[in-house]
């Protein structure tokens, strides 16, 4: 049987040699690609030669104080937490009733701790992340990112460039580094050329208005306690409409 360490290479070599979409030439279209994010996640770890979670801690979480972001949070929260505090996330997995671990079966292969899933974080977390970037990159007075890098986050990089998402024909490819822009599909009416965020597939939000100088973290579940309803765009779209009519 191979060790642990021959089993995960082999599945980072599968991704990491993982093709383009038939037909997709590099430059021309937009299209999200978790594969994409696995292979960033990798760069960061070469760039800063820690793992992607110790990364995660020592360059954003730590310094922002964040002590309820990270991967795997069975490994660094206490029993009691544990039991009182983290949220299942799939009643109905073929692994069972999650909790505490990652619901994407490809990040859980990869040991739960990947570019494009595996983070949890609290409502709370997720809005000092928003307004880390709404400020520019600074907190509390603190440089975390250097001020050019929030810019380029925040820049759309796909001016002209069409997009392709069969399950959201609405999608354009306005995008941020990290970041989407202008996405009326989640953000409702409060979608600007200037309004940006991120979206996780069993359903987590961040929405980030700078006109209105707002920060919405919402945190909703597909996969729990059922999939009865599978689709979480609509409630995201809503809550959008509801404060850009109330928050002027």
């Amino acid at each position: 049987m191979p060790s642990r360490s021959s089993w995960s290479t082999a599945r980072w070599n599968a991704v990491l040699t993982t093709g383009l979409v038939a037909g997709a030439v590099p430059g021309d279209t937009f299209r999200y690609s978790s594969v994409g994010l696995m292979v960033a996640g990798k760069i960061v770890e070469r760039v800063t030669g820690q793992r992607l979670d110790q990364a995660l801690n020592s360059n954003l979480a730590g310094p922002l104080g964040l002590r309820d972001t990270g991967f795997n949070p069975d490994t660094w929260l206490s029993g009691t937490a544990r039991a009182s505090r983290l949220v299942a996330t799939d009643a109905r997995s073929s692994r069972g009733l999650l909790r505490g671990t990652v619901h994407d079966d490809v990040a859980n292969h990869l040991g739960g701790v990947a570019g494009h899933a595996g983070v949890f974080a609290t409502a709370t977390d997720l809005a000092v992340i928003g307004q880390l970037l709404l400020d520019g990159g600074t907190h509390q007075g603190q440089r975390i990112l250097a001020a050019a890098t929030a810019r380029r986050m925040l820049a759309n990089h796909n001016a002209g460039k069409p997009a392709v998402d069969p399950e959201r024909p609405h999608r354009t490819a306005a995008h941020g580094l990290g970041v989407v822009l202008d996405q009326s599909w989640f953000m409702g009416r409060l979608s600007s050329a200037r309004t940006f965020g991120h979206t996780g597939f069993a359903g987590p939000s961040l929405l980030v208005d700078p006109r209105r100088r707002l920060v919405l973290a919402l945190l909703t579940n597909r996969a729990h306690p059922n999939w009865s309803w599978s689709n979480p765009d609509p409630v995201r779209a809503a809550v959008g409409d509801l404060l850009a009519k109330e928050v002027n």
